[in-house]
């Protein structure tokens, strides 16, 4: 009994002390699950390092198939909500059939912007001005789409470090 009770008192506490520091969750239909966004806004205005995890769904089973965690680096509050301005990345993407990650072997880059409105913006950046030395119409046509601004709502997760 009393290796039962250390037991349940271990699993409550590394629970607790888990989400302690989750200060706002969203869900893939942008509706807050956990926490609120004037406790996150609070946090940022006190000076706390946040850090952003969010989570896409590739397969509308509103469950996340991939999640990205980064350090919160440029932050915007407007109108009650809360942005962060993600730094651009190289290019990488998900095996579909294995669990592995692969970086590509170009200089393209990634770059978006997260919000507590479960909204995540996002495109490609094109190094080595790609564009103006490709010949390619279809190529680059292509590329010019990637680049433009994508919009999808994904779940978040809002943490104090």
């Amino acid at each position: 009994m009393k290796y039962l009770l250390c037991f349940l008192l271990l699993g409550y506490l590394t629970t607790y002390s888990q989400n302690e520091n989750i200060l706002l969750k969203t869900d893939f239909n942008a509706e807050i699950t956990y926490g609120n966004v004037d406790d996150l806004i609070e946090a940022i205005n006190r000076g706390a390092s946040i850090r952003v995890g969010w989570s896409l769904d590739f397969d509308g089973d509103e469950k996340g198939d991939l999640t990205h965690w980064i350090d919160a680096e440029f932050l915007s509050i407007y109108k009650g909500q809360v942005f962060n301005q993600i730094l651009p990345i190289n290019r990488q993407y998900p095996q579909k059939d294995v669990a592995e990650i692969v970086l590509k072997n170009n200089s393209i880059e990634w770059t978006g912007m997260i919000g507590t409105n479960g909204v995540l913006q996002s495109r490609y950046i094109f190094n080595d001005n790609l564009l103006e030395t490709t010949d390619d119409e279809l190529l680059l046509e292509q590329l010019k789409k990637r680049s433009d601004v994508k919009q999808r709502i994904v779940a978040t997760t809002w943490v104090v470090k």
